[in-house]
């Protein structure tokens, strides 16, 4: 649902998944068939220590230690647990709703509602200005 600096292959694959579930939801509706998307904010995992080291060209290490800030101990303390997936992954199976995605975790319910409140132009830019350069 958006796009995170020095992970463009991992977005793609997110976004890809998302928009063949909507598609898929579309098409299951005939059938009574219920398509489900949980997208969980980030997560306390060591997604940001693999991820953010490696091959990664000197042009890149200021966005990547701005990135990295994000990824504190205390950031991640107060992350998206894997329990609390597991959840409401029980809880979109089971709640009988014709809802298609479930959003969880501060931080990704934080972003979803800006991608409506401010249209999905303001939200990058301000991703863009305030969380990575400033």
């Amino acid at each position: 649902m958006l796009g995170y600096l020095t992970c463009p292959v991992y977005n793609a694959s997110k976004v890809g998944v998302d928009g063949f579930s909507e598609g898929l939801s579309h098409e299951l509706a005939q059938f009574r068939v219920k398509v489900k998307v949980v997208a969980p904010g980030e997560m306390q995992n060591d997604f940001a220590g693999g991820s953010l080291q490696g091959a990664m060209h000197t042009a890149y290490a200021h966005l990547t230690s701005k990135v990295s800030e994000g990824y504190s101990e205390e950031q991640m303390a107060n992350s998206t647990k894997a329990e609390d997936v597991a959840d409401t992954v029980f809880a979109a199976v089971t709640d009988g709703k014709d809802q298609l995605r479930y959003v969880l975790g501060k931080d990704a319910i934080g972003l979803y509602s800006d991608r409506f409140e401010i249209d999905p132009e303001a939200q990058a830019q301000k991703i863009r200005t305030v969380l990575y350069f400033n």
